[in-house]
């Protein structure tokens, strides 16, 4: 906590007994994904009630729930989190891993309540039973999600909304370890959105040339972080705002209307 305060960020810990600090082993395999061996532990007991109190408390202009389909006992009751963040005036943005209980229907069930939905190419397929990026996207929007975004590693990412489909490559950097690449896009989206002062409407119906700065800070977020060992080691204002200096005009040059 201490560590999180020193860098000037708030922290609302909640503290829960008999439980240890979560840890987690990312093993990175050249050309394979990742194996992960994890405890867990007090990360799966973050309560919607402390949350609620949170935001109520803070009243933030985004919400951003990462890890859902990890996230005991949250997962359940996302809807009460979501629809007490959207109540309070914030954009939701939502992030997913393959679900460890209860299937996809759960995240199913909260797309509604998602201003920005991001999930990679993997859990995409997994969620609506299309391989391909864009089908994927068409069934998240059908669900009424304001902004979806399925990331594709090296293969770029899918940007959907209910005026764009969009797909633009990735910026090209050594890729030594993509642990936390997801958290540093979905990292570089928000602050954009928050940049930009759009609101959940303007999202869903961002034409591209507006989602420009959103798609490139994300992208160049989550490029900066697979570029040195850890996750979040490399990602930083500088090295986000230099990839997009010296790559930015070319990556969306590249860009494609699908």
């Amino acid at each position: 906590m201490a560590e999180l305060e020193g860098h000037g960020i708030e922290v609302h810990a909640e503290r829960s007994a008999g439980f240890h600090t979560a840890k987690n082993l990312a093993l990175v395999v050249r050309g394979e994904d990742r194996r992960f061996h994890a405890e867990l532990s007090a990360n799966t007991m973050l309560s919607p009630g402390h949350i609620l109190r949170v935001i109520e408390e803070t009243r933030p202009r985004a919400f951003y729930q990462g890890t859902v389909g990890g996230m005991r006992l949250i997962d359940g009751r996302l809807d009460e989190v979501l629809g007490g963040a959207r109540r309070l005036g914030c954009v939701t943005a939502v992030d997913v891993v393959i679900p460890h209980e209860g299937g996809w229907r759960r995240i199913e069930e909260i797309l509604p309540l998602a201003d920005v939905f991001h999930c990679n190419d993997r859990e995409g397929s997994a969620l609506t039973g299309e391989d391909d990026p864009l089908a994927a996207s068409e069934h998240i929007l059908h669900k009424s999600v304001g902004l979806c975004l399925i990331t594709m590693g090296p293969g770029g990412l899918v940007a959907a909304n209910g005026e764009t489909r969009l797909w633009i490559p990735a910026f090209k950097v050594d890729a030594v370890d993509p642990t936390g690449a997801g958290d540093a896009f979905c990292a570089g989206v928000i602050g954009a959105i928050l940049d930009s002062g759009m609101d959940r409407e303007g999202l869903a119906c961002a034409p591209r040339d507006a989602l420009r700065n959103i798609l490139l800070e994300g992208a160049a977020a989550g490029a900066a972080c697979i570029s040195a060992p850890g996750a979040t080691t490399a990602v930083s204002r500088e090295a986000v705002d230099g990839l997009i200096a010296k790559q930015g005009d070319l990556v969306w040059a590249g860009a494609e209307s699908l």
